[in-house]
């Protein structure tokens, strides 16, 4: 065989080179898109979870500024009633689908006694006295009602500061649906998500998906919460409908919950 084409056969042609050096790029490229696509499914479920812990932050924020501007109204209320006024004539029962009570408080810390009549439901005397004592608003958790109105109840208590001894508060007795709404914003056709806010003890005050028919129910996995100790996580929990889901959660600042 001439020696040329012995050449030509070891040393491949310009067009087998480019093509080699194709394949050679091809390859590693074709391994990272792979790599890629793997990693992406192996990180799904921490993608996942970090887009609910974030829902979660965005609810628990919202929620908090519902909180945040119903207790200004409340203070609002209170500035247009004068210290002389009688109690049953600082009533406001339209407020919020519910019954707005002032009262007013002195003592120090670890003492205090109503001024001029207070309120009947221990759970309203007592939340009254924490306002008043920590000098922020403050929330219940759904309480069961067993006056004439009947049904769940919840209560906020919010102090007007005054720098003295003596602190006017203004709490609102309502329903978990006319304090929350900040849920009912989210569509219910939305199912791939549920959002929901709870109280300290684990009962709902709102829900994304049937809320009114879930409010005061007191979710399944509320004692595996509470276990982790922590204001923001996430774990494999279980619905009220019964179905497993990847649940996130975030603590609301100045609530029990």
């Amino acid at each position: 065989m001439p020696k040329r084409m012995l050449d030509l056969l070891r040393q491949p042609s310009l067009r087998l080179t480019i093509i080699g050096i194709v394949l050679l790029v091809l390859v590693p490229t074709l391994g990272v898109v792979m790599a890629t696509l793997f990693n992406t499914s192996k990180s799904f479920n921490e993608a996942s979870t970090r887009q609910l812990l974030e829902t979660a932050r965005t609810v628990a924020r919202s929620t908090a500024n519902e909180l945040e501007l119903t207790s200004s109204v409340l203070l609002n209320l209170a500035e247009l009633h004068s210290a002389g006024e009688q109690l049953e004539h600082r009533g406001a029962s339209s407020f919020a689908n519910g019954r707005y009570e002032l009262y007013e408080v002195s003592g120090k810390q670890g003492s205090w006694q109503f001024v001029g009549g207070g309120p009947e439901e221990q759970v309203v005397k007592d939340l009254t006295i924490a306002a008043a004592q920590s000098g922020r608003p403050q929330v219940s958790n759904i309480v069961d009602s067993a006056g004439k109105a009947g049904g769940l109840q919840v209560v906020l208590a919010v102090p007007e500061i005054s720098g003295s001894s003596r602190v006017r508060v203004a709490t609102l007795i309502t329903s978990p649906a006319d304090l929350i709404h900040s849920l009912s914003k989210h569509s219910e056709n939305n199912l791939s998500v549920i959002l929901a806010v709870t109280d300290g003890s684990g009962r709902i005050m709102g829900r994304s998906v049937d809320g009114l028919r879930f409010i005061g129910k007191p979710v399944p996995d509320w004692k595996a919460l509470k276990q982790l100790g922590s204001e923001s996580g996430s774990f494999k929990a279980q619905t009220l409908e019964g179905k497993q889901i990847m649940f996130a959660f975030q603590a609301i600042a100045g609530t029990p919950g």
